[in-house]
């Protein structure tokens, strides 16, 4: 266990910001999953990724963004990463570069209203986690704050006591 901890040294990429409608997303540690066709990283954690998609909608003139997803995006592609030919309305960003996302804080669109499909610009941190490897075993995951306001509830299908894979050092998800 000792020589397993000594190892759990890689920082996480952290979000927070994010309206309601994503909380769940806020402030978890996304662990880097490599690269995409376009040489972008990318990152997941619990069902969520962030990408950085040249062309959402696979047309030469539409700008790139960075976007946080609940869809994994096709790594082999060169662009329209979640192969729709459109570019969605999840939350995204046009700042950042092809070396990695927007550190620190920058304003990201995004649905927050319940009732609507219409994106607000919303000020959204990125930052990296030292020692997030070690905090994300620690922290667990599940907890999500309803949109409407209220108590923490778990979300569907998660636990007490859930934390994420590191899949790197073999330790898998405990749920």
């Amino acid at each position: 266990a000792e020589a397993t901890l000594a190892r759990m040294n890689v920082p996480l990429l952290q979000v927070s910001g994010l309206c309601d409608r994503q909380s769940f997303a806020n402030n978890l540690l996304f662990q880097d999953q490599g690269k995409t066709a376009s040489g972008s990283p990318y990152y997941a954690v619990a069902g969520y990724y962030i990408y950085r998609d040249p062309s959402c909608d696979g047309k030469k003139d539409t700008a790139s963004r960075w976007i946080l997803s609940v869809t994994a995006p096709n790594s082999n592609r060169h662009s329209d990463l979640d192969d729709d030919g459109e570019c969605s309305k999840e939350a995204h960003t046009t700042a950042g570069n092809t070396d990695g996302p927007p550190m620190g804080t920058h304003t990201w669109q995004m649905r927050c209203d319940e009732d609507s499909d219409e994106l607000s610009g919303r000020d959204v941190t990125l930052r990296m986690v030292p020692q997030g490897e070690k905090y994300s075993l620690l922290r667990g995951l599940g907890w999500e704050h309803p949109p409407g306001g209220g108590w923490w509830d778990l979300r569907k299908w998660w636990y007490i006591g859930n934390t994420v894979a590191i899949p790197r050092l073999d330790i898998p998800s405990l749920n």
